[in-house]
């Protein structure tokens, strides 16, 4: 799978980034947001997959039913007066299909199908197919010890027999629900001495861990809180105008951002609602979520509430996993949305196993130098494990390249391909080297 992705772009007058994981598994959902320099404010944001409008919000939030390849884009207005138009493909896929391939692959032998190497040799596989966020279980049978380095892991294998390279990936979010952010007015306050101010609230579903909640408000006050898991913070005493909030994790990144404004005047419309009671599916193949909200909106006491999924109140359960957006319209006719996720533990696996031929070590052969012709010796430099010398050429991988390096009088280095069967090369001599340079083969015949 692919790793979260995220585009920076730079404009004449501010920065922008567009980030979210570029491959999802059926039912997982997805958190993509778009974000914008201190000095900028998103005023509006309209997200659209494969070409339908799905969410006026940031971040938005997309659970894919069905595998296939999406394109989820982004059109927004910044201030003052500049748009966004940026977009991110998305991969949905029911089952991982990892492959592991050698790095450090011998010659190929028609009579086996696995990866071949000498005993106690170091050889390097990588699993493809995956990306570095997905979760990789390695087992490796007939090592004597190996060292994993993201998709990639280094075997120092054992003594000769038969050995295996195993990966198990595995994608989605297992067991950690995403988080939810919710913010708007909650009340007006008419007793304060110096004029009606506002309560503003900050909502948030499980929270990764201790967050930081930050609003900025218009004339500069900055408002901070802390907490983990659900929250529920209240932030009184506000003046009217517009706030944003931000929500970073423990090591400083921005996790979700909203806003919302504040009004003094009972009669201006700022229906809002926040959850007061929540449950996630307790599989993805239950249907047993619960959402209850509370809908705001000043002096008005008189809501309606309309869900997406035809059902009404202030409160629906029996949910499956999916998004149920809330349409609230007050006693003046004052409506506003509200979506909420309800989630499952979706993830996709896959494996892939790689045979590996564990060839016992060429024994060492010392012997004296053979005589030299004209003056000429030829070092010969073969793969690890392929030695030189029992019958020349044909024990070189066909149409691998080598170099023979010469030395003494009138002596020609030669760099070619080396081909299978019977074949003369003008050298005499000619000592085999395996590249790691630790071993010392027979005389190639006929070199």
């Amino acid at each position: 799978m692919l790793s979260c992705f995220s585009s920076a772009i730079n404009s004449q007058n501010f920065q922008f980034q567009l980030s979210g994981p570029g491959e999802l598994c059926v039912l997982e959902c997805g958190f993509y947001t778009l974000e914008v320099d201190s000095n900028s404010n998103i005023v509006t944001v309209s997200w659209d997959v494969n070409g339908a409008t799905t969410s006026t919000q940031n971040p938005f939030i997309f659970c894919p039913q069905q595998e296939g390849e999406y394109f989820i884009s982004v059109v927004a207005q910044i201030e003052p007066n500049q748009f966004i138009d940026t977009l991110i493909f998305v991969e949905v896929v029911s089952q991982l299909q990892p492959e592991i391939i050698s790095l450090s692959a011998l010659c190929p032998d028609s009579l086996s199908a696995c990866d071949q190497v000498c005993a106690n040799s170091t050889a390097t596989y990588q699993a493809t197919g995956v990306s570095p966020s997905d979760s990789l279980v390695w087992t490796v049978i007939g090592a004597a010890d190996y060292e994993i380095n993201g998709t990639q892991i280094t075997v120092d294998w054992g003594g000769p027999g038969q050995g295996k390279v195993i990966v198990n990936a595995s994608a989605g979010v297992a067991g950690s629900p995403p988080m939810q952010l919710f913010c708007g007015q909650e009340a007006i306050d008419f007793s304060n001495p110096g004029g009606a101010s506002g309560t503003g609230f900050v909502d948030i579903l499980d929270a990764p861990g201790t967050v930081t909640i930050t609003v900025s408000g218009p004339t500069g006050t900055i408002y901070t809180n802390t907490g983990s898991g659900s929250i529920h913070w209240s932030i009184a005493n506000l003046v009217a105008g517009s706030y944003s909030v931000s929500v970073t994790g423990q090591n400083g990144d921005i996790l979700a951002t909203c806003n919302f404004d504040i009004f003094v005047n009972d009669t201006d419309c700022w229906t809002n609602a926040f959850p007061v009671e929540f449950a996630h599916a307790s599989s993805c193949d239950a249907c047993d979520g619960f959402i209850q909200i509370q809908p705001t909106g000043g002096s008005q006491v008189q809501y309606t509430v309309q869900w997406n999924n035809g059902a009404t109140g202030y409160a629906i359960q029996g949910l499956c996993t999916g998004i149920y957006t809330a349409t609230i319209t007050d006693a003046l006719g004052c409506t506003a949305e509200q979506s909420f996720q309800i989630w499952c533990p979706a993830s996709c696996n896959g494996s892939d196993e790689l045979c590996v031929d564990i060839l016992p070590e060429p024994e060492a052969q010392i012997g004296s130098t053979p005589a030299a012709n004209n003056g000429t010796f030829v070092k010969v430099l073969a793969l690890p494990g392929k030695p030189l010398g029992i019958t020349g050429a044909t024990e070189i991988c066909p149409g691998t390249s080598y170099t023979y390096l010469a030395s003494g009088n009138n002596a020609n280095d030669y760099t070619g391909p080396l081909h299978g069967g019977d074949r003369n090369y003008p050298r005499q001599g000619a000592e085999g080297f395996c590249e790691d340079g630790l071993r010392i083969h027979p005389p190639a015949e006929g070199m």
